[in-house]
């Protein structure tokens, strides 16, 4: 088992979780509540349950490369999606509200992916032993 990755598995579980039952009731809930046409709502809603969707898949990725070293492949497209959704809030962060700490959820998608690249560099070190 691959405590890096174990730990990059495991913080994005946390991350999922404080996405759907923190996040929902703060984002999701006010904005299903807007006086918005029903059409932008229910695309909202699509979004934002696509998002929960994605964080719990890449969690079960990460979880699953931690423990099987064959699978390392796996972790690409979702440390480009983390790696994506870092730099959408900061961009986001700075363009839009000014500041790197309005919403901070930047941070922790850029720590999953840099201890999921440890891990991976860590597991290439005992490959070669």
């Amino acid at each position: 088992m691959n405590v890096w990755l174990l730990a990059a598995g495991i913080l994005s579980l946390v991350t999922a979780l404080v996405h759907i039952f923190a996040g929902g009731p703060e984002i999701h809930d006010v904005v299903q509540a807007a006086p918005l046409p029903l059409v932008p709502l229910a695309a909202m809603a699509v979004i934002w349950h696509a998002v929960s969707a994605l964080l719990v898949i890449n969690s079960i990725v990460l979880l699953y490369v931690a423990r099987h070293r064959r699978a390392s492949a796996a972790l690409v497209p979702v440390l480009a999606q983390y790696l994506a959704f870092a730099v959408l809030f900061v961009v986001y962060d700075l363009w839009r509200l000014d500041s790197l700490l309005a919403m901070p959820q930047w941070t922790v998608f850029l720590v999953i992916p840099v201890l999921a690249a440890i891990g991976l560099r860590q597991r290439g070190k005992t490959a070669g032993r």
